[in-house]
């Protein structure tokens, strides 16, 4: 009777044991899992530790690229400057130059004036001269026309006085005067009378005597 009640505390303890054994073997495999699911999450958080620090370093190269462009930028900022600050000291020294062109011109242009009173006073003198110089010329042309008409005179006295040499000359009459002193003097013209008395044509000189 007592190894039955012995056999049975063993048998139930030998059952206590595997059921005890049992929750440990599914506890360690629950803890397998979760051991698992623990290095997949750890590893799932490694890779996604491992994109961001990629991204990290792809941020810091954009950083470092966009500070060199800032750097660049800078520079050229930096040249713009320059060249504004160059260009509005041209403007400025254009200004300058227009100013003082002003002033020139300003002075020219009185200048000019000048000129054009001196300029219209002289073509006022050149109006006088050529007005003379017309006068004077159309009295050489009186001139001339003088001569030609005394010329045209003389030949017709010589023409006349030529004619009368040829005349008859009955006897007892007188003749006109053949001397050289009397042609040259011109005595053998006739005589005009007028109110002033009587005056005498020369063909070389037409004045009255």
């Amino acid at each position: 009777r007592y190894p039955n009640h012995l056999s049975l505390w063993k048998i139930g303890k030998n059952k206590a044991y595997m059921e005890e054994i049992k929750n440990v073997l599914e506890e360690s495999n629950s803890f397998l899992q979760k051991t698992r699911d623990f290095q997949m999450k750890k590893k799932a958080f490694q890779e996604q530790v491992g994109s961001i620090q990629e991204k990290l370093e792809e941020f810091w190269e954009k950083m470092k690229a966009a500070k060199e462009e800032i750097k660049v930028l800078e520079e050229r900022n930096k040249a713009g400057q320059e060249a504004v600050r160059v260009f509005l000291k041209q403007n400025q020294d254009i200004q300058e130059k227009n100013k003082a062109m002003y002033e020139k011109n300003k002075i020219l242009q009185g200048k000019n004036k000048a000129l054009q009173g001196k300029n219209k006073a002289f073509w006022k003198d050149c109006m006088a001269f050529w007005k003379k110089d017309e006068i004077f010329w159309k009295e050489e042309l009186i001139q001339k026309e003088k001569g030609a008409l005394r010329d045209a005179v003389e030949a017709l006295w010589g023409k006349k006085f030529s004619l009368l040499k040829d005349v008859y000359i009955p006897p007892g009459e007188k003749k006109l005067p053949e001397t050289e002193e009397n042609n040259l003097c011109g005595n053998y013209e006739p005589t005009c009378q007028n109110r002033d008395g009587p005056y005498y044509f020369h063909p070389g000189s037409l004045k009255r005597s």
